[in-house]
């Protein structure tokens, strides 16, 4: 919906007596000069606006209202006393709105081109000015010192150039601790009372040093009673005969040790020499065996078989009348049948004596578990045997030996350890025994040299000691530790004197007081002092933090009123104007201070367009802006000789504008004295608008 005016009333504007317009869609207030074209224009504004636009804007005195259309179901009425401006129902829908809405509306001669010098272009505080507060914003800032616009809080302090508010607050801060170090040192050094805590702390610990004297004398007279009681223990054990007896007694346990091995050494030559008697006897038997054996293992049969022949041969010779030969092979026949005869005499004897050997190699192999080769064999082992023998028979006698000493060393160790202990122990329990009295005795020995040592650090003499029992315990650490206590106290009173004189002369110099008046005044005027900086402190910090805040909050201001400007200037209502406008340009681009125009195929500076197409630009951005600005409603625009400054040719292009604006929905009201611009814009108004536009004449 269109946010149009409809009527004006007034009376008492400058030169106007009174007046009452309906105003259509397009309206051209005709005057000359000092007609009261001016009053007019600020009697809309300071109706409908929070904020004059303009410096030195009178207050008048007229009155009357202005009516308008589409803020609401019905008619609104704003008047220059009403305080609820067009603003408060603009923002109402939109709270981005900016607070300056008559910067946009209402544009005064030469303004409409928003720029002093063309060739420059837009610049940013331009916009600025017609799209955000930042010019508000800035005046405020301006009043902040840049050295607190500079500070920053962090850790509970205020960091910053030492200039300005800045500097008095760290230089109240570092007074006002010297005061309050100054406050604690009273509290610690005087307010407390430590000069009177240390006195009686002192007297305190001189009583317990006392009491640990009196306990110290006591000790040393128990110690005195405890050494004569050791003596009287360690002349009743005898060290020559602990020594004696432990001597017999290590004795004792070596040639027990010995006969322990020589018996298990004899046990085992005997069992070495079990079989020496047997061993003996086989070899006796095994030798004469051997020495027996004449005839070999076999009978030899070819003797028999030759003997045979020769007897057939003698025949022969026989027969063949041949007797001296056949004799000589009787003879050789019967020679060898008598060797086979002996052969077999020869071998019956050789089996009884291998019947002999076997069973001998049998009960070898059962008594030493393996076979018998030769009589090699069986001799070795016997005089292996037979030397064990020997052995065995030389090692007990030194056993028979060792046990006679034993029996002696056993006796008197009885008889000694009976003496020391008044009991008769056995051979086991001597040793124990033994070990028992030694360190007895030497404990009794060691304890006596401590307590004389204890006796002779105390460093007391006999004459002082104390027999009557003393009310504590002595203990030699906390008695030392009471004297260096001691010192320490008479050291930290003296120092707390010599402190407390130089605190007083501090108090005085710094409340400008006699140093010789009560405590109690001096502390009074420094407690004085310090109330009247803390109220300073506090004063000039939180205007100091104050500044800091606003200047934070400008901060996020100016950031959100730069998206304000670059959300204007990209906006579609922007665009439209653009392409409504100018017919060719459809975006707008501002970077880096530099504001350019762009078309489907570049951009270009504003300084490089012609003057007509700036004016087109900064018009369709004056409209597109407050489209957006208004939510895409078209408003009225109030041109107060907007086109005067311009030469003909631009008038009649800013006229054909200002037509279009029309035609897209704005109320267009336009003063002048200038006939050529009033004839323009009849004559435009008259064919695009033929019943809706109409000329006023003051």
């Amino acid at each position: 919906m269109s946010i149009h005016i409809d009527e004006i009333s007034a009376k008492n504007l400058g030169p106007i007596s009174s007046l009452q317009w309906n105003l259509a869609r397009v309206n051209l207030v005709y005057g000359r000069n000092e007609s009261g074209k001016t009053h007019l224009v600020e009697f809309l504004i300071q109706s409908l606006f929070k904020q004059a636009i303009y410096p030195g804007m009178r207050r008048l005195g007229a009155t009357g209202r202005i009516t308008m259309r589409g803020l609401e179901d019905a008619s609104t009425s704003f008047a220059p006393t009403n305080k609820k401006k067009l603003e408060d129902y603009l923002r109402g829908e939109d709270a981005t709105l900016p607070d300056n809405i008559s910067r946009l509306l209402v544009v005064r001669a030469g303004e409409l081109s928003m720029v002093n010098d063309p060739q420059v272009g837009i610049d940013h505080s331009i916009l600025e000015e017609y799209l955000s507060n930042s010019t508000l914003i800035r005046s405020i800032r301006d009043r902040i010192p840049v050295s607190n616009q500079k500070a920053s809080l962090e850790g509970g302090s205020i960091l910053g150039n030492r200039q300005g508010q800045v500097k008095d607050f760290h230089n109240n801060r570092a007074e006002l601790k010297a005061l309050d170090d100054l406050l604690a040192q009273v509290n610690r050094d005087y307010a407390t009372g430590q000069l009177a805590r240390m006195q009686s702390d002192l007297k305190e610990h001189e009583t317990a040093l006392e009491q640990e004297k009196q306990a110290k004398l006591h000790l040393a007279y128990t110690l005195a009673q405890q050494i004569q009681q050791l003596e009287a223990a360690c002349a009743s054990i005898p060290a020559e005969s602990l020594q004696r007896a432990a001597a017999e007694l290590d004795e004792h346990r070596l040639k027990a040790a010995t006969l322990a091995r020589l018996s298990e050494t004899l046990e085992s030559n005997r069992a070495n020499c079990a079989e020496l008697s047997w061993l003996k006897a086989a070899l006796e038997e095994y030798q004469k065996l051997l020495s027996g054996e004449t005839s070999p293992t076999q009978v030899k049969a070819w003797l028999l078989v030759l003997a045979g022949l020769l007897l057939v041969a003698a025949v022969a010779l026989i027969l063949m009348k041949q007797a001296l030969p056949a004799v000589g092979l009787v003879l050789i026949g019967a020679g060898l049948g008598y060797a086979h005869i002996r052969q077999l005499q020869k071998r019956g004897s050789r089996a009884t004596q291998e019947s002999e050997l076997t069973n001998i190699s049998a009960e070898f192999e059962r008594k030493f578990g393996k076979k018998l080769s030769d009589i090699a064999s069986l001799r070795k082992l016997h005089d292996e045997q037979n030397e064990a023998n020997i052995a065995a028979n030389t090692i007990a006698e030194q056993v028979n030996s060792l046990k006679s000493e034993l029996e002696r060393l056993e006796q008197s160790l009885s008889d000694q350890l009976f003496a020391l202990s008044g009991q008769r122990l056995s051979a086991e329990a001597w040793r124990d025994e033994l070990q028992s009295i030694s360190l007895r005795g030497q404990q009794t020995r060691n304890t006596l040299v401590e307590t004389k040592m204890r006796l002779a650090a105390l460093q007391v003499d006999a004459a002082s000691y104390r027999s009557q029992p003393a009310e504590i315990t002595y203990n030699e650490q906390r008695s030392q530790q009471l004297e260096k206590k001691i010192q320490q106290l008479v050291d930290d009173r003296r120092r707390e004197e010599e402190r407390l004189n130089s605190l007083r002369s501090k108090l005085a110099a710094e409340t400008r007081s006699d140093p010789s008046i009560a405590w109690e005044k001096l502390v009074d005027a420094l407690s004085e002092k310090r109330r009247k900086l803390v109220q300073k402190y506090q004063d000039e910090t939180a205007q100091l933090l104050g500044s800091m805040v606003v200047n934070r909050v400008l901060d996020e201001l100016f950031k959100q009123e730069e998206a304000r400007i670059l959300t204007s200037l990209q906006s579609s209502e922007v665009t439209h104007y653009l392409k409504k406008m100018t017919s060719h340009y459809e975006r707008v681009e501002y970077d880096g201070g530099l504001f350019k125009v762009g078309d489907p195929f570049a951009e270009y500076s504003f300084a490089d367009l012609s003057t007509a197409t700036q004016e087109q630009v900064l018009l369709a951005l004056r409209l597109g802006i407050s489209a957006h600005c208004f939510q895409g409603r078209s408003m009225f625009l109030v041109l107060d000789d907007a086109f005067q400054h311009s030469d003909w040719l631009r008038r009649e292009s800013l006229v054909n504008s200002i037509m279009e604006a029309a035609h897209a929905g704005w109320q267009i009201l336009y003063l002048t004295m200038d006939d050529n611009i009033r004839d323009l814009f009849t004559t435009r108004a008259q064919a695009e608008f033929p019943a809706d536009h109409k000329i006023f004449k003051l």
